[in-house]
């Protein structure tokens, strides 16, 4: 079984798909519900949509994606 990544919304990631060489498929993930996260799908030249995607297929495998940007912590109030 791959390891449980942790998914959260403002990350970006990008498609490991070997037939997207040539175009760079971005995944800001909007939210999260029920073990699927909502992205907008951004392609350079093309009109922004939305998809969910399944939160296991967030691992770096061939049909999955890695990390391309992390959120930043939220600062602390103390």
């Amino acid at each position: 079984m791959s390891e449980q990544v942790n998914v959260k919304v403002g990350q970006v990631w990008r498609d490991n798909d070997p037939r997207q060489q040539t175009t760079v498929r971005l995944l800001t993930v909007k939210e999260i519900v029920g073990g699927r996260a909502t992205c907008e799908v951004t392609i350079p030249g093309q009109k922004t949509k939305r998809t969910k995607v399944r939160l296991d297929r967030f691992r770096p495998t061939q049909t999955g994606y890695r990390l391309e940007k992390d959120v930043e912590a939220a600062p602390s109030t103390s």
